[in-house]
């Protein structure tokens, strides 16, 4: 999914978070960068202890959905406005979603809001996510990724779903100008 949106012409500059919810941990991140450092972003993924679970984890209750609001959250109060937030990777199925009042607290966000869902067998697992809620609350689009023409078609709408939106705020911010 990332090597699909890096190669797309129109988009310029990335920042990536990449977190694992078992672990309630983020375990690389990169900011406003022109070119994604894959191989940095595989050694970290290396790092990932997978089907290890750290026993102060499972006492917390709910600690998933804390970590993923908390992530959220500092994502969209970063100073830097992006021109879109993007989820990438398999559903985060978690006992309990974030509470809407989580996120009523963020607020709108002022950009548009993705989730590319990789799903290989969408009929076992049909509904929602706790990503994909969140998704939804801030009225964004999620695109079901199961072969490489969804890739393409999902890319390719949200790419100009993010010109759309960049071109309207611009014909906005015009019309608010002064007039000489």
């Amino acid at each position: 999914i990332l090597r699909s949106i890096s190669r797309e012409p129109r988009v310029g500059r990335f920042s990536i978070v990449a977190f694992n919810l078992q672990e309630q941990r983020v375990i690389f991140r990169q900011e406003d960068t022109s070119r994604i450092d894959f191989q940095a972003l595989g050694e970290a993924l290396d790092s990932l202890n997978l089907g290890t679970v750290d026993l102060q984890r499972l006492s917390q209750k709910n600690g998933e959905t804390q970590f993923l609001a908390n992530l959220i959250q500092r994502e969209t109060e970063a100073e830097a406005r992006p021109d879109a937030l993007i989820f990438a990777g398999p559903k985060a199925l978690l006992d309990q979603n974030v509470p809407g009042d989580d996120l009523k607290k963020m607020g709108p966000v002022a950009y548009p809001v993705f989730y590319m869902n990789y799903n290989l067998h969408p009929e076992v697992s049909p509904w929602r996510d706790a990503i994909g809620n969140i998704v939804r609350f801030f009225r964004g689009t999620e695109y079901t990724i199961t072969r490489p023409r969804d890739m393409f078609t999902a890319v390719g709408e949200m790419v100009s779903r993010i010109l759309q939106f960049r071109s309207e705020g611009s014909a906005t911010r015009a019309a608010r100008l002064p007039c000489p």
